[in-house]
């Protein structure tokens, strides 16, 4: 890598309420296949007494790429007064792609179980650009598929797998653990969901 060249960063942008677990099995996937020091996330990365505002937004100035986790509450989760959390300024999701937005890093709307991506009405004007960018699909019964068409196109922008040496069988059975827990709990809970 020459001086001027950037570390490639992706930052994982996502709503607790709406997609904690399938960020998780995202950030693990990545970290897995280009190391550790490539993705952030903000539980994985911000340790007890950090200051947590300025690690996200230190890790913001740095990322060259941004993955919007969307799934199927993301549009409209409301704060304790009922107000929905996109409209506000402080918000810290809204605040994430504004930034990537506005600084041209690379956005991937990373959509969950088959959600539409949102329409330019309902996204607030500062990150209306957003319906611009290629989305791409995580769904629940290719999951794994999806994973690697995925991990093929962050590739493409410039991130480099780790080599061979590091990247041990194990490593990859327990990748293949992880995301073959996550597919069952998805399941069962849309299950349950379906039946209450």
């Amino acid at each position: 890598m020459t001086s001027t060249e950037k570390e490639r960063l992706a930052f994982i942008s996502y709503r607790r309420q709406d997609s904690a677990g399938a960020a998780r099995w995202l950030y693990s996937a990545l970290q897995r296949t280009y190391g550790p020091e490539t993705v952030f996330m903000d539980v994985e990365a911000i340790r007890a007494s950090d200051d947590w505002a300025q690690r996200i937004q230190s890790a913001l100035s740095n990322a060259t790429l941004l993955l919007a986790v969307i799934g199927p509450h993301w549009l409209r989760i409301a704060d304790e007064y009922g107000r929905r959390r996109l409209d506000r300024d402080d918000d810290w999701v809204r605040s994430e792609i504004k930034h990537a937005l506005d600084h041209r890093v690379s956005v991937i709307p990373v959509l969950l179980s088959k959600t539409p991506l949102p329409e330019r009405a309902a996204l607030p004007e500062p990150i209306q650009s957003l319906v611009e960018r290629q989305a791409f699909d995580l769904r629940d019964d290719r999951w794994e598929q999806d994973i690697s068409a995925l991990l093929s196109t962050v590739e493409s922008l410039g991130f480099r797998r780790r080599s061979a040496r590091r990247s041990n069988t194990p490593g990859r059975v327990s990748l293949w653990l992880s995301l073959l827990l996550n597919k069952l709990t998805r399941r069962y809970a849309s299950r349950r969901i379906g039946s209450s």
